[in-house]
């Protein structure tokens, strides 16, 4: 009797592994909140296998703009990496509910009047970015689908957290984009806010806040942090911080530099310019560097005592402290 139990034991074995194959796939999608998709539900250019490495997934239902069957759509508006379908408040209200909060892109048919956005603004409603077309991202305060309505918004829709990641993100944190700033496995990038404070984030060694000005934020972030930024509605865009490289044999092209240092070439243009020197003309001057940098009797004579301002690239004072404290 021993003997044959133990004989049993490996098929019962090897049975429930067969089972927990079959099921482990929709328990993952059911315990993720992810729901299954296909090529045809999703149309877009964003890398979402680089993405899932980053853990940003897309939210596949009509909150986030896809084509779906039977989508109630009022027109499609242009994002980076795809055309999205903000759907009606009708069908708002019934797949996602009759309350509205948070950052949502409003869509109203073009052309869009001037005063709306200012009925949106004495609403309590904050709009920023223009979205081609007819569309501003928003934040709403808690409103009904009938203060909206009441409104005349024809469109509602989230932007998806796959919409938000630049393609280079995850080279930049493998160290292999050249225009960018990695280091210990964390990569230096500029965020667009969705308005003009930072959203609520866990801010950790995953996530480092380095600089912050209006709609504009500056972290270091490993993938981890990545996935925050990209599922928070409070962020509009992540990208790297690039790198402002010399590349002064393209601009000396560019500008035809050699053309139009020639006097006799711009006297034949127009026998007016002939003699022209430039004075009393204020330009921006973009160079490698002006000797010390510091406006005074080093400087070189055709800028002395004639410098407004500098601004020193690729990487300013206040990122090098920083970049400093996260080395150490």
């Amino acid at each position: 009797m021993l003997n044959s139990q133990n004989r049993l034991r490996p098929q019962k074995t090897l049975i429930m592994m067969l089972i927990l194959i079959l099921i482990l796939p929709s328990w993952l999608v059911a315990a993720t909140g992810q729901a299954e998709f296909s090529d045809d539900e999703i149309i877009t250019d964003a890398d979402l296998n680089a993405l899932v490495g980053l853990n940003v997934f897309p939210v596949l239902d009509s909150s986030s703009g896809w084509v779906l069957e039977n989508s109630d759509d009022v027109g499609s508006i242009d994002l980076r990496f795809r055309d999205a379908t903000p759907i009606t408040l009708n069908q708002w209200s019934i797949e996602i509910g009759t309350i509205v909060t948070g950052w949502n892109v409003l869509q109203h048919s073009m052309p869009v009047p001037t005063e709306w956005l200012w009925q949106l603004n004495d609403a309590g409603i904050e709009c920023n970015s223009y979205i081609p077309h007819g569309a501003f991202h928003c934040f709403v305060p808690s409103m009904t689908i009938q203060e909206l309505e009441d409104l005349e918004i024809q469109g509602i829709m989230k932007l998806d957290p796959t919409d938000k990641v630049h393609p280079m993100i995850d080279e930049l944190l493998n160290n292999q984009y050249e225009y960018g700033i990695a280091l210990n496995g964390r990569g230096i990038i500029t965020t667009v806010l969705s308005g003009n404070s930072i959203p609520e984030l866990q801010l950790d060694d995953s996530l480092v806040l380095l600089h912050h000005s209006n709609r504009w934020a500056t972290f270091a972030a490993n993938d981890v942090g990545i996935s925050r930024l990209a599922n928070n509605q409070g962020i509009e865009w992540i990208e790297p911080k690039f790198i402002h490289k010399i590349q002064n044999s393209v601009a000396r092209d560019l500008i035809e530099i050699d053309y139009v240092s020639q006097n006799s070439e711009m006297s034949n243009l127009n026998v007016a310019w002939t003699g022209l020197t430039g004075s009393g003309v204020q330009v921006t001057v973009a160079d490698s560097g002006l000797d010390s940098g510091v406006n005074d009797v080093s400087m070189h004579p055709d800028f002395q005592g004639r410098i407004t301002d500098i601004y020193s690239y690729p990487i300013p004072q206040w990122m090098m402290e920083q970049l400093i404290f996260l080395i150490a």
